[in-house]
């Protein structure tokens, strides 16, 4: 306990923390300290994009039940535990540092807390339940440095540290009163601090068949009855607490009304229970299995243990100990192949619902099947015998090496070369060995051998998965951040006409958690109040299919909202409305500056058309006298503005950190002709070159005019069959002062957008003025529509008249007569 509060000391005196939030102030661009040790993950963005943000909204709020930061105001009290100060915070250990600390400070301790439980609960679990205190110290390393529990633990290890705790109260007490208290206050303390129901329902079946198969004498009726009231009122006082946003997620479409069938869990990911790193190159499980999403998803509570035990193990000794203990092998063989059956087998979700399995999906339950795996282990592996041998050894890597050849032999050598984790178990089973073979002949007790195996294992997993969090102080987490691109955003919310800030495509709740009143945003749960003042145009049975989830607000150019998962995505144009973009008629300016890069066209759900054209202005700033003028037939939104740090970069100039804009428009009939803009500053105008305009005429054929003025070429043609969209690369070469547009002869366009490329090639022969000349145009073709390159065709159309068929070099243009532009009819 000592060495736990020294250790305490360190950790939390230099605000440690185990959060890779250094990748949200990395993509911010703002400067802060990096990690102490190790480095950030990227898979781990529910933890920097999610739950730390949601750490900073709440302190930013004043540790009140209610968001206050964002548009949202959204309840805090939810069934992931955040400091707030209200009665509930007495069943919340981890967060009493929040009450009397520093923000920065209390998160370390937050982390340390947690850690400290998870090592020392299932320590006195092992001990409890019977092993050794060397086995049961070198089971929990194991155990808490395994894969799952690593690449889960920033927002998972509430559950992981918490749940041990709750055998530890059944099986400690000897009085029944204190049993009451015990397990009452640790039930509450467990369900409070993450009410994940799968890693809930998984580490319960663990704990509750290790203690029924290790532990009988402890399952008598009077310490059964007790330990259930203590649960229900636990339960019940969680009830009251959060019964509101029980009762939402309930009826919500994701998660709530989600259910699951069985069967959906890879063999492969379910063999790295006994083979951990089978699946994985260092954390990377891409290289082996492309379509798995990230190194979390396959996670698994897994280990060399069981290899290990096979390889030395006397077999006659194992079918001694099933035979003496045939109910506890018959019970642990009924939990492990129950649990092994609804993650491999095609099980329905209506069957599985009878136990509930249906909202536990087959991924998540592998964390109590690894755990009653590994227990049962490690509280057999005493009482067996061992023959420590060379041919076993070799026996043991000759199985290791060989599924490593089978499984990694095919990749290239600098991706192998990434596979050290492969190599650990080589050094460290030899070490085991020969420390095996030391301790029996020094105290000749059958078993000893059991210790330095399970040291093994277990320093596999603490050198390899142990390495996935890093050090990271929170002292920039918690920071002010009142300089720099954090206040430049913050600024926006007064240069917006509602007091709010989109970004595109952004994630999560990090611009909240800096204090920001952004669209952007995680709703832990569903917001229908909002969204129903937001978008009243919806229909009911819409607004609940889209926003009654748990979701990423993510605002994108498309015509209406729409979920997927645990994604929803809002028209971005909807919260573009505002008085900054207005018509001109662009009679003076003073100069050139900036750029348009894109330019997309989209059909919204009332058969106009919306218009998005992205780039930078030079806005040196935030200023209320910041406008943009455009000219053209289209009738005006608004514009947002967004981080340009490149073009900050570039031009040395950090007054153009949030240059970037996105200006929006509408049109009610199909004709668009391309737009000119400019910016206002003060009293200066300046014209933005480079727009490239987009429209769509599925009878477009034309003759070039204007021929010897004009070059330009298509580079490359895909179409991709299975999302119906066709991608053209090439280059114009146009009369740069004017602008330009590419009109497109297909029909049955559903949307379209353009972007200008850089080509150096191009520039070095028709001059710098044509560097950007390249182009991408992707369009999205409705399911009756195929193009065909040779019949498809492309034209560089210019203000001055100027048309040019594009064609790839030796094939045909496709276009035969004069243009005259439409948009998608």
């Amino acid at each position: 306990m000592a060495i736990t509060v020294l250790l305490g000391l360190l950790y939390v005196g230099k605000a440690w923390t185990p959060s890779s939030y250094a990748i949200t102030l990395n993509v911010l661009g703002v400067d802060a300290p990096g990690p102490t040790f190790g480095q950030p993950r990227d898979t781990r963005s529910d933890e920097f994009f999610v739950q730390t943000p949601h750490f900073q909204t709440a302190v930013l709020s004043g540790l009140a039940d209610t968001d206050r930061i964002s548009p949202y105001d959204e309840s805090l009290r939810n069934f992931m535990a955040f400091p707030t100060k209200d009665w509930s915070i007495v069943f919340k250990p981890a967060l009493w540092g929040f009450i009397v600390l520093p923000a920065a400070y209390a998160y370390s301790l937050y982390f340390f807390v947690l850690a400290a439980a998870c090592l020392w609960g299932w320590l006195l679990v092992l001990r409890f339940a019977g092993a050794p205190l060397a086995i049961a110290l070198c089971g929990t390393i194991l155990l808490t440095f395994s894969q799952m529990l690593q690449v889960w633990w920033t927002t998972n290890a509430p559950t992981f540290a918490f749940a041990p705790w709750v055998a530890i109260a059944f099986l400690a007490p000897r009085l029944e009163r204190t049993r009451f208290v015990a397990v009452f206050v640790a039930m509450v303390i467990w369900l409070f601090a993450l009410l994940y129901p799968p890693f809930i329902y998984a580490e319960a079946v663990a704990i509750a068949a290790i203690i029924a198969a290790f532990r009988p004498d402890a399952l008598r009726w009077r310490a059964l009855l007790v330990s259930g009231l203590a649960a229900a009122l636990a339960a019940a006082i969680v009830y009251l607490y959060l019964h509101d946003t029980i009762e939402v997620m309930r009826q919500s479409v994701y998660p709530g009304k989600r259910s699951l069938d069985g069967g959906t869990l890879p063999w492969s990911q379910a063999a790295a229970t006994i083979l951990p790193y089978v699946n994985i190159i260092g954390f990377d499980p891409t290289l082996l299995a492309p379509e798995t999403r990230n190194a979390c998803e396959t996670g698994v509570v897994g280990s060399y243990l069981a290899l290990l035990l096979a390889c030395f193990v006397e077999p006659s000794s194992f079918v001694e100990n099933v035979r003496a203990h045939r109910a506890r092998w018959l019970l642990l063989a009924a939990s492990l192949c129950g649990m092994a059956s609804w993650m491999l087998l095609p099980i329905p979700h209506t069957i599985g619902h009878l136990l509930l399995l249906d909202m536990v999906p087959p991924a998540r339950l592998l964390l109590g099947f690894g755990l009653l795996f590994h227990m049962t282990l490690l509280l057999v592996a005493p009482s067996l015998r061992y023959r420590m041998t060379i041919r076993r050894a070799v026996i043991f890597f000759i199985i290791v090496a060989g599924v490593l050849i089978v499984r990694k032999g095919g990749l290239p050598g600098s991706e192998l070369r990434q596979s050290w984790f492969d190599g650990v178990i080589f050094i460290c089973l030899p070490i085991a060995v020969v420390v095996a073979l030391w301790l029996r002949l020094r105290t000749r007790r059958s078993g000893v051998e059991a210790i330095p195996l399970v040291a093994a294992a277990a320093a596999c997993n603490l050198l390899t998965f142990g390495t996935f969090n890093p050090i990271q102080s929170a002292l920039p987490i918690f920071a002010a951040h009142t300089q720099g691109i954090v206040q430049d955003l913050k600024a926006l919310e007064h240069w917006d006409d509602r007091g709010l800030v989109v970004l595109n495509a952004w994630r999560g709740s990090a611009l909240t958690g800096l204090g920001i009143r952004a669209v952007n945003d995680t709703l832990m749960s569903p917001q229908l109040a909002y969204f129903r003042r937001e978008f009243p145009q919806l229909d009911a049975a819409t607004r609940d299919r889209v926003f009654n989830r748990f979701g990423h607000i993510t605002p994108r150019f498309i015509p209406a909202p729409n979920a997927a998962g645990d994604q929803i995505f809002v028209p971005i144009q909807h919260y573009a409305q505002n008085r900054r973009l207005l018509r001109d008629d662009l009679a003076s300016t003073q100069g050139n500056a900036g750029n348009i890069s894109s330019y997309s066209v989209i059909r919204d759900p009332d058969n106009g058309y919306d218009i998005e054209v992205v780039g930078w202005a030079p806005w040196h700033g935030v200023d209320p006298s910041q406008r943009m003028l455009f000219r053209g037939d289209a009738h005006p939104v608004g514009v947002i503005r967004e981080p340009r740090l490149d073009v900050a970069e570039a031009l040395n100039d950090p007054t153009l950190r949030v240059a970037g804009f996105r200006a929006y428009f509408t049109k009610a009939d199909g004709s668009f002709p391309a737009l000119q803009l400019r910016t206002r500053e003060g009293e200066r105008t300046t014209q933005i070159p480079g727009l490239l305009g987009l429209a769509i005429d599925p009878s477009a054929h034309g003759d070039p005019t204007n021929a010897g003025e004009v070059s330009g070429a298509l580079d490359s043609w895909d179409f991709d069959e299975q999302n119906r969209t066709l991608t053209v690369q090439g280059w114009m070469h146009v009369n740069p002062e004017a602008t330009s547009s590419i009109v497109v002869g297909l029909a049955g366009v559903t949307a379209a957008s353009i972007e200008r490329v850089e080509r150096p090639d191009v520039a070095a022969v028709f001059g710098e003025a044509w560097r950007h000349a390249g182009f991408k145009l992707v369009v999205s073709l409705s399911s009756g529509s195929k193009p065909d390159e040779d019949r498809t065709c492309i034209i560089a159309s210019g203000l001055d008249g100027v048309r040019l068929p594009l064609a790839a070099p030796g094939r045909p243009s496709g276009c035969s007569a004069t243009v005259s532009p439409r948009l998608l009819p």
